[in-house]
C-alpha cells in the first residue's frame, strides 16, 4: 500500500490511507462496546480490503469500553473516539462517527 496519504483537499494526513489525491475518501465507522477480539479482527478487515485506488479512513466510535478497545483501535490506525454519555445508545454512537467523518462516502 502506498504510503503517500492525503485528505480531500490534498494536504498530507496520517489518519487516511490511499493511493492517490485525487481518489475520492471513504469514512469506514465502526461502533462498540467490549468488543475485544472482534474489534481487532473487524479492523484488520478493513486493513485487508482491496481498496484499489480509493483512499479511505477508519473511525471507531467507543460506547465506554473497559476491556482496552479503544488502545486496541488506536495500534491498528483507526481514530478513536469515545461516546461521553452515561447510556451507551448505538444510534448516538453511529451519529458521532458520521458527524467526524470526512469521507465523500460512509
Amino acid at each position: 500500500m502506498n504510503n503517500d496519504t492525503f485528505t480531500r483537499d490534498g494536504a498530507k494526513d496520517q489518519a487516511v490511507i490511499g493511493a492517490s489525491k485525487t481518489s475520492p475518501l471513504v469514512s469506514v465507522v465502526v461502533i462498540g462496546r467490549n468488543e475485544g477480539e472482534r474489534l481487532r479482527r473487524c479492523l484488520l478487515s478493513v486493513d485487508a480490503a482491496d481498496w484499489g485506488d480509493v483512499a479511505y479512513e477508519t473511525i471507531y466510535v467507543d460506547s465506554r469500553s473497559s476491556d482496552g478497545s479503544v488502545a486496541m483501535a488506536q495500534s491498528l490506525g483507526a481514530t478513536s473516539l469515545v461516546l461521553d454519555d452515561t447510556s451507551p445508545c448505538a444510534a448516538k454512537a453511529r451519529n458521532l462517527g458520521w458527524q467526524r467523518a470526512r469521507g465523500e462516502f460512509i
